[in-house]
């Protein structure tokens, strides 16, 4: 396992910033496959779920622009997972033609267990930091995902435009 605990010129250390966030990328999909599988849900249903956690109650057609996911795609996702107990569909207060997607608590409990070895494990690399060091860590990771947000919308924007 490589460390970049050290002196390193700051173009290694971007190096190794591309390269971790990369392995990260890849190694999240490839758990979240393994929890969908558990969960007898597919990949799709799981991003969608993870969504769901950071969106908070959303419209199904604002949760599939997110997504990148065709409206159709999003109601077989949507209905898989109100089959399987995860999310429901809810009247929208403001608007009685549209409903709303939320999640729903029970299920939510299961599928944190499967990544509570995850959230142990982390807690423990965690532990070689200071605060101050873990609000820097926590500050870098808004910002990449919300620059990963946004590009992403912005790659799905020219797809449809």
């Amino acid at each position: 396992m490589a460390s970049y605990a050290g002196r390193v010129t700051r173009e290694q250390a971007l190096a190794a910033l591309n390269w971790e966030s990369r392995r990260s990328a890849a190694y999240f999909g490839v758990l979240n496959r393994a929890v969908a599988t558990r969960l007898g849900l597919n990949a799709t249903d799981v991003d969608v779920l993870g969504l769901l956690g950071v969106t908070g109650t959303i419209t199904p057609g604002r949760l599939a622009a997110i997504a990148g996911l065709g409206t159709g795609t999003m109601t077989l996702a949507i209905d898989r997972l109100e089959k399987a107990g995860f999310a429901r569909r809810v009247p929208d207060p403001r608007d009685r033609r549209s409903v709303l997607i939320e999640l729903l608590p029970g299920r939510q409990e299961e599928a944190g267990d499967l990544y509570a070895t995850v959230q142990q494990e982390g807690g423990q690399i965690y532990a070689g930091y200071d605060d101050r060091d873990l609000a820097l860590i926590a500050d870098f990771l808004r910002r990449s995902n919300d620059m990963l947000r946004d590009a992403a919308a912005e790659l799905l924007r020219r797809r449809d435009g």
